[in-house]
């Protein structure tokens, strides 16, 4: 329980549980907040694409950034828009994790306070999933690419003789999607 209205499911529903709809942006909404433990059927397309433009809204959504938080990592973004091609930014900012001396740690001390990503980009350099996400989706923002952070769950167990998969909390991750013409929001993880 955790007192929201979210459901949670492996990428694009396909077939809802009851009292259950799809929000705008994919989400699986309950009609009233998960006050208890539930137990619900939902079953998921693990590939698809959307194939159509951002509307306005969700673009501008998708670019906006805090007022005045992360500078550092709004600078390099700005940095990096020597050209529109999305291809050759992401390259940039991609080859920037690549040499930067990064470290996965699930548990680690988190920097703290509006400027935390900033901390972790330049300064600590190891964090979980989230803030790799977090701080890639600023980047991108900051060059004028569009990006979203994605919140779920990655893996799972198969159940023996059966078509169910356990998917545990250790199983959680944090991945960037952006969006590009003709194919939707493709996944950079």
């Amino acid at each position: 329980p955790h007192g929201g209205l979210w459901l949670y499911g492996l990428d694009l529903p396909s077939r809802l549980t009851s009292e259950s709809f799809i929000a705008p942006d994919w989400q699986v909404l309950a009609h009233m907040p998960v006050r208890e433990e539930i137990s619900y059927d939902l079953s998921s397309w693990l590939e698809w694409t959307d194939g159509g433009e951002l509307a306005p809204a969700v673009r501008q959504r998708a670019l906006a950034l805090p007022p005045n938080s992360n500078p550092r990592l709004r600078a390099f973004g700005a940095a990096l828009t020597g050209t529109d091609d999305t291809d050759s930014v992401l390259q940039q900012a991609l080859a920037a994790l690549a040499r930067g001396g990064y470290g996965v740690r699930d548990r680690f001390t988190p920097p703290t306070g509006e400027h935390a990503l900033d901390t972790f980009w330049f300064e600590t350099r190891e964090g979980n999933a989230e803030f790799f996400a977090a701080s890639f989706v600023v980047l991108m923002r900051a060059t004028g690419i569009p990006a979203r952070l994605v919140t779920g769950y990655r893996g799972g167990k198969l159940m023996a003789l059966t078509d169910y998969v356990l998917v545990k909390r250790s199983h959680a991750h944090a991945w960037v999607e952006i969006p590009y013409a003709g194919r939707g929001f493709v996944v950079f993880d």
